[in-house]
């Protein structure tokens, strides 16, 4: 179990089922749908899509899933696309900057297809973001951090000053009124006292 083994029979027991299930699915929905259109797996977008799932969970070592992916996306192993042909696929302008990164980052990392095209396209779209900007933006007034920073602590200095103003005023106010109710209770003892006596 340590070594793997349990998990690989599981997996080669999982794809054969499904090898085979696929296989008496093809054979009956040949019998009954003889005049349907062609299967999606030879279109070229789902052919180039599952293409781009194959070699991220190739690249990934995702093997198990990768065993389970290809019966199930009904194209063989030898058929699928390269990163190479992905990028035909997409008929992008070799001259653009869009094609020359997305081909610099294949050649060279080892990551997989569907990553790079994110990261190329994550990229592309902040540059061109902030080449905008900065087209459209007015200039502002610059303001030193330094400056910025000094009204900040001028601001807390000012909330923490009358925060501490008015927590005095609050315990005076609590103390004049407790001295009011120590000397009413001795005045009343001293009445209650000479009365007495």
């Amino acid at each position: 179990k340590e070594k793997g083994v349990v998990d690989k029979l599981k997996t080669q027991v999982r794809q054969n089922l499904i090898s085979e299930i696929a296989a008496k699915e093809s054979i009956f929905n040949l019998k009954n749908n003889s005049n349907d259109k062609p299967e999606k797996s030879f279109d070229i977008f789902y052919h180039s899509s599952s293409s781009a799932i194959y070699e991220y969970l190739d690249k990934n070592n995702f093997h198990f899933t990768k065993s389970v992916f290809v019966p199930e996306s009904g194209i063989k192993n030898d058929k699928f696309y390269t990163a190479e042909e992905l990028l035909r696929v997409l008929q992008l302008d070799k001259n653009s900057e869009f094609y020359k990164k997305l081909q610099s980052d294949l050649l060279n990392t080892d990551k997989s297809f569907i990553l790079c095209l994110l990261k190329t396209i994550s990229e592309y779209h902040t540059f061109k973001q902030s080449e905008i900007e900065i087209q459209t933006d007015k200039p502002e007034k610059f303001i030193p951090l330094s400056e910025k920073l000094q009204k900040l602590d001028l601001q807390f200095e000012d909330r923490q000053k009358q925060g501490t103003l008015k927590t005095q005023q609050l315990y005076e106010d609590r103390i004049v009124a407790f001295q009011r109710d120590m000397e009413k209770r001795l005045r009343q003892e001293m009445e209650n006292e000479v009365e007495y006596y």
